[in-house]
């Protein structure tokens, strides 16, 4: 695999846990000896320098003239998605899945607290802090039902086709 030159990260994160998988399911169904399994369960990662792998770039910060330049270009409603994202950290998920409900707006810090993310399933709380420039992003919807969510994609669509319409081009 490093020999096709895909990356170290690629192998490790993507290709190696796959391979796994499948030796696994071979076992189960019986198309591969089992004694071949621990084997498969031993092979290390590559590591970093080894095999002359190579390395992927870090990834790096976006320009803040482009995000600038960018955030002009979307909807409203998407572009306040973005910000919240960009001063939260949180998922895409999360950000979509979050209502008024889930957020405690009791202190000067609010902290929202997603039903489903993603550790969920292990029995794992996430608490979200939100300061005050996400607060201040947030209060554009503060009229939303407290039980739906807070970010409605749908309604920024419905703006972008009216536009086209109307044949305006700006946001």
């Amino acid at each position: 695999m490093v020999e096709e030159g895909l990356s170290r990260q690629y192998v490790n994160g993507k290709l190696l846990p796959v391979i796994k998988r499948a030796f696994r399911w071979g076992v189960r169904e019986g198309l591969v000896p089992a004694d071949v399994l621990p084997r498969i369960s031993a092979c290390e990662p590559v590591a970093y320098g080894e095999y002359g792998a190579r390395e992927t770039e870090p990834v790096r910060p976006v320009d803040p003239e482009l995000l600038d330049r960018t955030l002009a270009e979307l909807s409203p409603i998407i572009a306040d998605m973005a910000r919240v994202q960009l001063l939260t950290g949180m998922r895409p998920g999360e950000l979509c899945a979050m209502r008024w409900d889930d957020i405690e707006t009791s202190s000067s810090c609010w902290v929202y607290r997603p039903v489903k993310h993603k550790n969920s399933h292990r029995g794992k709380p996430r608490a979200i802090p939100i300061g005050p420039k996400g607060q201040k992003v947030l209060m554009r919807y503060r009229r939303r039902p407290v039980d739906q969510p807070v970010f409605l994609p749908r309604e920024a669509d419905t703006e972008r086709r009216e536009r086209l319409r109307s044949g305006r081009r700006t946001p």
